[in-house]
């Protein structure tokens, strides 16, 4: 076994993006989706009746490719998946319309984004609707 020293207070990112807080909507029948933001400090939404309506809401790099989402299947059940696209990607003139529309979706600018963990996320209803996120970088954001 391994061991690493750290110095204190150090911090050690995962070596994953992981998920740290989610908020959402889950019934039998109707609107179901999920908010999730992650150690990356990335923001995701996930519609449960269609992958394609699932998008990054914030937290891309300038340079970072727009991951899209698939549905696969499993006998009766379906699992919706994030996948981040190949480092040579797909020349524009080459994709389908609706590759396209997954590559485009969620278009934010850049530093409309935490810089760290997304810590929790709230979702109003009351005096408007929107979102508040906070993260480990100390800022809370509202997002309508």
């Amino acid at each position: 076994m391994e061991s690493t020293t750290l110095l204190k207070g150090a911090r050690v990112p995962p070596p994953n993006p992981t998920v740290y807080s989610f908020t959402g909507r889950v019934c039998s029948s109707g609107y179901s989706y999920l908010v999730t933001g992650d150690s990356l400090g990335v923001l995701r939404y996930w519609d449960f009746a269609s992958a394609s309506k699932c998008y990054t809401i914030s937290g891309l790099h300038n340079t970072t490719s727009r991951p899209f989402y698939e549905c696969i299947e499993y006998g009766n059940r379906k699992m919706i998946v994030c996948r981040e696209p190949p480092q040579n990607p797909v020349p524009q003139e080459a994709m389908t319309s609706s590759m396209l529309g997954k590559v485009q979706k969620g278009l934010v600018r850049p530093e409309n984004r935490h810089q760290d963990a997304i810590l929790d996320i709230k979702r109003l209803e009351y005096p408007t609707k929107g979102l508040l996120t906070s993260s480990r970088d100390g800022t809370i954001k509202l997002w309508k």
